[in-house]
């Protein structure tokens, strides 16, 4: 047991066997430990947080490895995956690279915004076990394609098909009505 007061220093570092804690604050509130196994830095009151503070903050793999998170100071942080950057935040919000899977669902609110999509990348909506409903656009064309084996239905009280332009109609469908076609 060593008790000091004021400032203490130490040549050499100082070791301390598994599971023994360095405490900290009067009433022991945090404290820092190895358990054998893994590393502990615990915040123990449950009232307070635990602040990183640095212009930039690395997470990296042990051995100073790959690097698993970056959160850079005034810019992009970044998530990584094996080493790639996977989800990066910038001005406009966050970039992902790669497959973006959701399991309850996808939900774009922003008025006037709409989804961007690249050419040749398809939209695929998952139901149930399979990808069975694909909306997508090539170079030149866009495609609304249903693999699955049930009937693909189009619903509302009046369909109408139109041109590109919007400014002609190509087909109207009626309810309890006739059908046009132009």
């Amino acid at each position: 047991s060593l008790t000091a007061s004021g400032l203490s220093t130490f040549s050499g570092g100082i070791s301390l066997k598994d599971n023994s804690k360095i405490n900290l604050g009067t009433g022991n509130d945090a404290e820092i430990y190895f358990d054998s196994s893994n590393l502990y830095i615990k915040e123990t009151t449950g009232a307070g947080d635990i602040y990183v503070e640095s212009d930039d903050v690395y997470i990296r793999a042990n051995g100073g490895g790959s690097t698993m998170a970056a959160f850079k100071s005034g810019a992009e942080s970044i998530l990584y995956h094996n080493g790639n950057a996977k989800a990066t935040t910038d001005a406009g919000g966050i970039i992902i690279t790669g497959v973006t899977t959701s399991t309850s669902g996808f939900s774009c609110d922003t008025v006037g915004t709409g989804v961007s999509l690249a050419a040749n990348v398809p939209v695929t909506f998952t139901g149930g076990s399979g990808k069975t409903l694909k909306i997508y656009r090539d170079a030149s064309n866009t495609f609304i394609a249903d693999s699955g084996t049930g009937d693909f239905y189009i619903q509302g009280g009046y369909v109408r098909i139109r041109n590109a332009a919007g400014t002609e109609q190509i087909a109207n469908f009626m309810q309890n009505g006739g059908t046009t076609l132009y």
